[in-house]
């Protein structure tokens, strides 16, 4: 295939000190976070739209067909890595990344791209401090007036194999705190949660939550309690856990929960948590997947 000419969004990503997993870890898990962490890049990625380039270590190359795409797309990873647990090695926010970002002509050769707006990419990447997503001056002004607000400036310089100086800028997530969304009803208060079990259904296998089980982990990977394997399901998609009395559904996913309720409401819940009451249906990743839903009521 002959090498032609684009104009596009790239991203690297890296994530940061990534050495010390091996020492802290060992070998063998520390391989086992790294394929944890890049699948979870790579559907984000795909969930925004963009490719995939490649994947070496503990960085991940992408391509976006527009800036605003990319930043969004970035500003969702550095969210859900600070927020979830994103493998089973380590705690949730220990996976850190550092983020370079720019927009211009590039050289498509096969499955590479190559050129300047390339290589300011990956020198932001290299320039980013732990947490930071960084972008160039003139990738900044493409993006919309809501990411341009939150953005600062942070210097100047020369970038190794750059000619011209770059004036180098943070994207900045303009919702800092996370919501935790509660569900109000006349029918919650007559609902003694702590008093009963949660009985949730996955096709034939049935599982029941109370003060002795008390937390249960759904999604794609075979180390979840309830399994479900389907494209649309992140590997850890949603935990449900008995807390304060009440059963918490809290998402984790790159494709958002949907939670239908026997009285007709539905709620969409995205890196975020909600009150189960009553009963109903969790749809994972998709509202129209039936087959896989996990039916969920209180006995």
């Amino acid at each position: 295939m002959p090498s032609t000419k684009d104009t596009k969004a790239v991203l690297f990503v890296d994530i940061a000190d990534s050495s010390s997993f091996y020492d802290s870890l060992g070998d063998q898990q520390a391989k086992t976070l790294m394929t944890d962490a890049m699948s979870m890049l790579s559907d984000i990625v795909m969930q925004y739209n963009g490719d995939v380039i490649k994947t070496i270590g503990d960085s991940v190359m992408a391509t976006f067909d527009d800036a605003e795409t990319a930043a969004e797309a970035a500003l969702f990873m550095q969210k859900i890595f600070q927020a979830n647990q994103i493998s089973d090695c380590v705690q949730a926010g220990e996976i850190i990344l550092r983020i370079g970002l720019n927009f211009g002509e590039m050289v498509v050769d096969s499955d590479d791209v190559f050129g300047n707006a390339v290589i300011i990419a990956s020198r932001l990447a290299d320039q980013a401090k732990p947490k930071q997503t960084l972008t160039s001056k003139d990738t900044r002004n493409l993006l919309p007036e809501s990411l341009i607000s939150v953005s600062r400036f942070i210097l100047k310089k020369q970038l190794k194999g750059v000619q011209n100086d770059v004036e180098i800028y943070e994207l900045l997530d303009a919702e800092d705190e996370a919501n935790v969304t509660t569900i109000a009803s006349d029918d919650i208060s007559a609902i003694a949660l702590g008093d009963c079990d949660l009985a949730l259904v996955y096709q034939d296998q049935s599982y029941h939550m109370n003060h002795e089980k008390v937390h249960v982990k759904i999604g794609r990977s075979d180390e979840n309690d309830i399994v479900v394997n389907n494209t649309n399901t992140s590997r850890l998609h949603a935990t449900i856990e008995l807390k304060a009395g009440k059963f918490l559904l809290t998402d984790k996913s790159v494709n958002g929960t949907y939670v239908f309720f026997d009285d007709g409401s539905t709620q969409k819940i995205h890196m975020d948590s909600m009150t189960l009451y009553q009963k109903g249906r969790i749809l994972l990743g998709s509202r129209d997947d039936e087959e896989n839903a996990i039916t969920f009521s209180h006995e």
